[in-house]
This record gives structure tokens, C-alpha cells and sequence, in this order.
């Protein structure tokens, strides 16, 4: 940080930045890193050089928190929600099967449990329709090389905390280079002036040196947090309490109690911070409002029953230990 300051360049893009998104390519195993100024504007603004838009639909998993649904929304496109295979914590595959139409562009897939599924079935059948496979390992590290791309969280809760922001990896050229000029206000990585504009529309999406300087420090620190996470939570572990994955800053327990509303509050009382974190993002009214529906062009999303989802609200329990 001593650094930046004293550098006077505080801005992007900047050497540090340009450590930072090699850093995190090396780390991930991709050819292309890139940092912005939040994991939220890397998946749109992932989506939007994809050319994903207005009509379009994307399957998301509903158990999960809003990032994938709002991104999607966002660029004016449907989010179809889909169940997750309980046993695993992520999307299932047989639902995404059930969910794809015509109109279908991507999936994505998120490891908010540290599993992205079976990611060479879903390569498959993204192939085999002509669309895109996200990855959003959302605050961890996870490394895959199936998907089109990876969009990850390097904010305050991150494995990689750098304060607030987020970062994409991906092994194609078209995809980072579409994916640079939108988030560098439409300018391509090969332009001799920074002035002009030429083949995309984009924004300032930039991330700060003072939060690239930070990267390569936590990358040092990754497996130290998560070692020190994994033996905490054994320590809280009992007949029906058992640790599912462990983090770099907390734990995911299935509970096999009655009443999990009631457990999270005993443990808090007992100064263990632990909620249920996620929601069924297809239960939410904004997706049948007016606003919704006008934003996306659709009709709403439809009532679907989601057995993996409800499943997973009233069984899975996360503790954490920042």
C-alpha cells in the first residue's frame, strides 16, 4: 500500500493491477485474468461481451444469493431457476436439463459450497446447445478449466480480500479481449489511442491500485486461512452437526435437527455467528413484478417446485469464523 502512495498512480491501469490479473491467472491455471471494481460488474459485464441481452434467458440455481439472478436481470435478460443436487450443494444437471428453451444462452454455475457439479456433463450439454458455461466461484478459490469463464469475489469477505472487488479468468482470447473493452469504457486491449472507441460499448469498470496491491499477499495466505477454518469447524462438529466443506473463513454443517431456525439461534447465544445465509431466489416478488417483467420482456417467473432447494433451507447451516 506504502507503495501506491507514494508511486502517485492510484488509478488503473496500473502497473499493481497488471501484477494483480497475472497473479490471479497463474493462480487459477487460465491464460487471462482481469480485475474490476466488483464481482457483481464482472458478471455482467462477463454476460454483456458474451452478447447476452434483452430476450435472452440464463439458468441460475435458486438456492443461492441474488448476484447471478440480478446480473442476469440486469442486462435485461430472464434468470430460469433451477434445483441443486442437495448431495453436492450445486446446480443439478438433470434440472438444468429440464430448464433449457430455445432462448437459452448460458448456465451458470456457482460453488458456494466449493463444488461446481459435474462441469464435463454440463460442457456437454452447453456444447451440444450452443451456449455458454459461467463459472461464479463467488469468495473462494476454486480452480476448473471446463467453463467459458470463471468470475470470482475479491472483496472483504474473499479469500483473496482486497476490500471490494472482483476478478474474471477464462482461457479464450475473443472472450477476455470483448470482456476487456467493456470493462474499460469500450476500448480493446490492442488500442494504440486510449481516446477512441471502436468495436464495443462499455464502462468504467476498472479496479483501484490500492485494492490490486493486495492480491498477491492473500494469494500467499489462501491455504493458512482455510487450515486454521477446517480445524475450528471440526471442533463444533456432533451427532447431528456434520461439517459438508470448509472455507478459508467459514463452514458449511448440515443439520439433522428439528427446527434449524431454532439452532442458529442457541448458537448465537452462545457467541457462534451462524445464519443460513442463502434464500430460494424463485420465492422472491421482484420476479414477478412489473418491473421485472418490463425490464426482461418476459411474463414473471413461474411457480416451480424446487425439492433440492427447500431440502437445502431447512438443513443447511453456515458457521463463521472471521
Amino acid at each position: 500500500m506504502r507503495e501506491v502512495l507514494f508511486s502517485g498512480r492510484w488509478g488503473t491501469i496500473s502497473p499493481k493491477s497488471v501484477e494483480a490479473q497475472a497473479a490471479i491467472a497463474e493462480f487459477m491455471e487460465r491464460k487471462h485474468g482481469l480485475c474490476l471494481h466488483s464481482a457483481n460488474a464482472a458478471l455482467e459485464a462477463l454476460l454483456r461481451s458474451l452478447d447476452i441481452g434483452y430476450g435472452d434467458e440464463v439458468v441460475v440455481a435458486s438456492y443461492g444469493n441474488a448476484m447471478d439472478s440480478m446480473a442476469v436481470s440486469c442486462i435485461g435478460a430472464k434468470p430460469v431457476f433451477c434445483d441443486i443436487d442437495y448431495d453436492r450443494c450445486t446446480i443439478s444437471v438433470e434440472s438444468v436439463k429440464e430448464s433449457i428453451t430455445e432462448k437459452t444462452k448460458a448456465v451458470i454455475v456457482n460453488s458456494y459450497a466449493g463444488d461446481c457439479g459435474d462441469l464435463d456433463e454440463l460442457s456437454r450439454i452447453c456444447k451440444d446447445n450452443n451456449m455458454y458455461l459461467i463459472e461464479n466461484v463467488g469468495d473462494e478459490i476454486v480452480i476448473n478449466k471446463q467453463p467459458t469463464a470463471t468470475v470470482m469475489d475479491i472483496g472483504a469477505k474473499s479469500s483473496l480480500n482486497t476490500g471490494v472487488a472482483g476478478a474474471l479468468v477464462t482461457a479464450i482470447d475473443d472472450v477476455y479481449n470483448a470482456f476487456y473493452a467493456y470493462h474499460n469504457c469500450g476500448r480493446s486491449p490492442f488500442a494504440t489511442d486510449n481516446l477512441k472507441v471502436q468495436d464495443f460499448v462499455g464502462g468504467n469498470m476498472r479496479i483501484a491500485e490500492w485494492q490490486s496491491s493486495l492480491v498477491a499477499f492473500n494469494i500467499e495466505k489462501y491455504e493458512y486461512k482455510t487450515e486454521e477454518t477446517e480445524r475450528l469447524a471440526k471442533e463444533l462438529e456432533n451427532e447431528s452437526f456434520k461439517v459438508m466443506r470448509v472455507f478459508h473463513d467459514r463452514a458449511l454443517f448440515v443439520y439433522n435437527g428439528s427446527n434449524i431456525d431454532d439452532y442458529v439461534t442457541l448458537l448465537n447465544k452462545k457467541g457462534i455467528k451462524a445464519d443460513k445465509r442463502f434464500t430460494a431466489m424463485h420465492k422472491e416478488p421482484f420476479f414477478k413484478s412489473d418491473y421485472f417483467k418490463k425490464l426482461t420482456g418476459s411474463n414473471g417467473i413461474n411457480d416451480v417446485d424446487l425439492p433440492g432447494v427447500e431440502k437445502a433451507l431447512s438443513s443447511f447451516l453456515w458457521v463463521y469464523f472471521d
